[in-house]
């Protein structure tokens, strides 16, 4: 019960206390009465409830907050480094360095980030006027969600309690009965939680219009209450700036925005930025098959390879804002060594690549249909997942080995369907550089290049 007055937040600001339990001076509790004892523990649990209670306010009602916008304004700041300068930092001070130059461990802070929003995961904040509630708008809904799905879809959770069962003549009635209410309580809880979802769920029109467009529709419904600011500094692109950014930094606008809804095999991303607003990102990352690279402009040219993996611009961001950030994206890529690039567009997204061609991408084809196989439960997955499950490791441990031949048999006997998705994926390449790489990658290509498919829907997806 301590634990929850006093609340995570505060608990991570408890000092650690030496091995040696200090002595209090003019307080020997040895020689105090069992009463007496008692009572001075619980008048200085009191006093220190209180004033945890107090900071515990001070961090999430007041720190954390201006932390957030902190942190927003210095990933914003370009590679000009203005608020570095204006803050006395050095020019090249990261957000780690600003943290230690006023005292705080990145490590704490990125633990009291975590911890809020692990509590907003397992639903502990409170009403909309408490600390935690406050610092909600902080938080991604879509990363919560996600962590949700992998909590509902957790087999440990299936096996414990396989496990209950099976030793069930063991269980003591009296856990046995707060086990049925506590499964009973969760199913009520997720027939209501379904109930709800099911009310708002809209689903995503199957009518050639690309699915990002529908999601910046729907996302330009929704309340903003710095639009104007945004709007004002998106104009044109006379103030927007394409800067490396994070995986973190990027991860919450393509949660939101993207068709898979994941970072994929994202290894680089790029950010669009006006002012402290993140307009948009776009992701690189391998290439999917593993002789893409090399089938691309030849196996001496596959160092050179990448795929864009994500990409996104949000709805207030100005039109061609996709193009350009892509453009400038690739360009800083080239620095990186890369020079031709390889995107793809799903035609199950709506997607016909029509912001392949804005950039003056080449269309080179489509994929070949993918084998995948679906399990009992209706999940679907590429077959190339296979090889993930014959091994088993865990705990440091091999406890088993198998060919993936072997383990394709097993899938089939519990239930699992292996068949060839239909679907192909439009294929696009960009080349970037000086303009001799260019001619000797563009001569090196070999895909086949094609017209560009006609889009019946007008309008630049992302």
């Amino acid at each position: 019960m301590a634990s929850k007055s006093i609340g995570s937040t505060a608990l991570a600001l408890i000092p650690e206390l030496p091995g040696r339990i200090p002595e209090v001076p003019g307080k020997e509790y040895r020689n105090f009465s069992d009463k007496a004892l008692d009572a001075e523990i619980v008048e200085s649990f009191g006093a220190a409830q209180k004033y945890y209670s107090g900071l515990r306010r001070e961090v999430v009602l007041r720190l954390l907050p201006a932390l957030a916008e902190m942190r927003q304004r210095h990933a914003a700041q370009g590679s000009r480094n203005d608020l570095n300068v204006r803050l006395g930092l050095p020019r090249k001070a990261g957000w780690e360095d600003y943290l230690l130059s006023r005292g705080l461990k990145p490590d704490t802070v990125r633990n009291w980030f975590q911890k809020h929003a692990a509590s907003k995961v397992l639903g502990l904040l409170g009403t909309d006027n408490s600390p935690r509630a406050a610092v909600a708008e902080q938080l991604n809904a879509n990363e919560i969600a996600t962590s949700l799905i992998r909590a509902i879809e957790s087999s440990l959770a299936k096996e414990k309690l396989n496990a209950v069962i099976a030793s069930h003549a063991r269980l003591n009635p009296t856990i046995l009965k707060k086990l049925l209410l506590a499964v009973k309580n969760a199913k009520d809880d997720a027939a209501s939680f379904e109930k709800q979802l099911s009310e708002v769920y809209r689903p995503f029109p199957k009518n050639g219009t690309a699915f990002q467009h529908v999601i910046r529709e729907r996302m330009a419904e929704l309340q903003d209450p710095d639009l104007d600011e945004k709007r004002k500094l998106a104009v044109n692109f006379d103030h927007a700036v394409v800067r490396e950014i994070s995986l973190a930094e990027a991860r919450a606008p393509v949660m939101e925005q993207e068709w898979l809804g994941t970072l994929g095999s994202s290894e680089y991303a790029f950010g669009i930025f006006w002012g402290r607003f993140l307009g948009g990102c776009v992701c690189y990352g391998s290439t999917a098959g593993s002789h893409t690279k090399s089938s691309v402009c030849g196996p001496e040219h596959a160092r050179r390879v990448t795929t864009l993996v994500r990409g996104c611009c949000l709805p207030w961001t100005p039109t061609n804002s996709a193009s350009y950030l892509i453009t400038e994206a690739c360009k800083r890529m080239t620095l990186r060594g890369y020079n031709i690039f390889v995107g793809y567009a799903d035609p199950m997204a709506g997607e016909r690549g029509v912001i392949y061609q804005s950039c003056g991408w080449l269309h080179c084809g489509y994929t070949n249909p993918a084998e995948k196989f679906r399990t009992p439960s209706g999940k679907i997955y590429d077959a190339r997942n296979v090889h993930l499950l014959t091994r088993d490791r865990s705990g440091g441990v091999l406890r088993f080995k198998r060919s993936r031949a072997e383990q394709k048999v097993l899938l089939i006997e519990e239930g699992c369907e292996f068949f060839k998705d239909s679907v192909k994926k439009g294929r696009f390449v960009g080349i970037y550089g000086d303009r001799r790489v260019k001619r000797v990658l563009r001569a090196a290509l070999r895909w086949p290049v094609l017209e560009y498919p006609q889009r019946p829907v007008s309008g630049e997806p992302s």
